[in-house]
């Protein structure tokens, strides 16, 4: 046991605080004070000096100054405002502790060096951050080009502010015609007008001003129909259908090739390896076409009867397939495909280029099958009236030099015999006794309407290839004459009101 005197001694000798316990060592004596902690001094023998417990203190103090300096590096880091923050920090605690007066001394110093450090390189950054500011405003976004490498050449735009050298800009601009934008990361801003009027040289200025009307002309479109100017709105997701546009008059055409009605279940470009047929208009693969070379028909029974009937020659004006008949010398005079719908059929009011055609003496042009099936019509029917024979343009009776000879023929016939009827009935001094048979006729009449009978053709008749037809004369209380008609069902009956007075 060392005495109290002995214990003071060593404790002077070796700067010690208190002392709380001791512990004799090899080299000297094993010294352990109040405020260190844990840590043992040691004291040797003939010698007074730090042992390695202030060893220690001096580690943890080195540790603290590691510490400061991992948090000046940080300095360098987004968050380095938190690192100066957090050496604040570390100055109040060490200010707390209870250190030794050389402890504390060295931590202020390292610190103060730390918040210097921190200081000088947040400083740095934000210069380097500015001189890459100023850089970048004067650097062309798409090449790097640099305002040192040619200041005249860049382009400051209007918006926002970021450059583009000449050549960058003009390429740019016309291969992003008609919106053009900033090419900056990020940076989604439109390239204003003036810029570009101010850059672009003349031609290039006419080049980007068409690529924008052509953008507008895509965006819109023109009824064939109605001239009405319709928005599109395609839809990219249907390729068949993409350019489909249904006007509010009801017609559908294709936006992109114009095609009316439009083309259903078929692209633009398969729709050009088809041709419409000459007279129904359906689209007819050329390779699969019932007729070769130019002359395209369907396979259709109607329309092969129609290229049996129609000329099969071309014009020499117009390179159009000839819309006369086959059986003429001579073809018409017009090209009724170039007319299109401008003349149209009397009868069926369809364009003649449908069908093959004929010209009358009249001069007016008609479907030779609609003027047959007109003749058929009224000839099979329960009565039938001399108008069917007339044009029904001028209201002359038709006829034709080559054409429908039969049926020409048979009119004419008719027509001499219902003359000859009304020279006989009028050369009567009976009405009554005029072409009457005993049992042809009911006893009873009732004539409807009292008309004079002025000319052949306002004549109606009952069937004229027929037995059926008879020609009546009554003679009704006013004295006019009217031609009655007797119908199959052996009625009476007035025709004066299919007459023309």
């Amino acid at each position: 046991m060392l005495s109290l005197a002995a214990v003071q001694a060593v404790q002077a000798a070796a700067g010690l605080g208190a002392i709380v316990a001791l512990r004799p060592a090899a080299e000297g004596l094993l010294v352990r004070e109040a405020a260190g902690g844990e840590d043992w001094v040691l004291v040797a023998r003939g010698a007074v000096g730090r042992a390695p417990g202030a060893a220690a203190r001096e580690r943890q103090a080195e540790a603290r100054d590691v510490k400061v300096t991992e948090a000046a590096a940080l300095a360098d880091e987004p968050n380095g405002s938190q690192c100066v923050e957090m050496s604040a920090q570390l100055i109040r605690l060490a200010r707390q502790a209870p250190l030794r007066g050389e402890d504390i001394r060295r931590t202020m110093e390292n610190l103060s060096e730390a918040m210097a450090l921190l200081a000088q390189r947040r400083s740095e950054a934000e210069h380097r951050a500015l001189v890459e500011l100023k850089r970048a405003q004067r650097t062309c976004c798409k090449c790097d080009v640099t305002a040192e490498d040619t200041y005249a050449d860049l382009v400051e735009l209007s918006n926002c502010g970021h450059c583009m050298c000449t050549d960058c800009f003009r390429g740019h601009v016309l291969a992003a015609a008609p919106r053009p934008c900033c090419t900056f990361p990020f940076c989604e801003c439109a390239i204003a007008e003036l810029d570009v009027r101010a850059t672009l040289r003349p031609e290039e200025l006419e080049a980007y001003i068409s690529a924008g009307v052509r953008n507008i002309a895509d965006q819109i479109c023109q009824c064939p129909k109605c001239q009405k100017v319709i928005a599109l709105d395609r839809d990219k997701h249907d390729a068949r259908n993409a350019g489909r546009v249904r006007c509010v008059c009801q017609e559908t055409f294709c936006a992109d090739c114009r095609a009316s009605p439009f083309h259903e279940g078929m692209t633009c470009e398969e729709m050009r390896s088809t041709r419409p047929c000459r007279f129904c208009k359906t689209r007819v693969i050329c390779a699969l076409a019932a007729s070769p070379g130019d002359i395209v028909v369907c396979a259709s029974q109607a329309c092969q009867q129609e290229s049996r009937a129609v000329c099969g020659k071309v014009r020499q004006d117009c390179g159009h397939p000839c819309g006369g008949l086959a059986e003429e010398s001579s073809c018409p005079a017009e090209c009724f495909a170039c007319l299109g719908s401008e003349r149209s059929c009397g009868i069926c009011l369809f364009p003649l280029e449908e069908g093959a055609s004929m010209v009358l003496s009249c001069g007016h042009a008609m479907h030779v099958n609609c003027v047959r099936e007109r003749f058929e019509a009224e000839k099979s029917a329960e009565r039938a009236s001399l108008t069917f024979s007339r044009c029904p343009v001028c209201k002359t009776d038709m006829a034709h030099p080559e054409a429908l000879e039969c049926e020409f023929l048979a009119v004419n016939e008719l027509r001499s015999s219902i003359q000859g009827v009304l020279d006989e009935a009028r050369g009567r001094a009976s009405p009554a006794e005029a072409l009457l048979e005993d049992d042809a006729i009911p006893t009873e009449t009732t004539c409807l309407h009292t008309v004079r009978i002025r000319a052949l053709n306002d004549v109606t008749v009952s069937k004229w290839n027929s037995q059926l037809g008879m020609f009546v004369i009554c003679e009704p209380p006013c004295g006019d004459m009217t031609i009655l008609l007797l119908y199959r069902s052996s009625q009476l009956r007035c025709i004066a009101n299919d007459m023309s007075t």
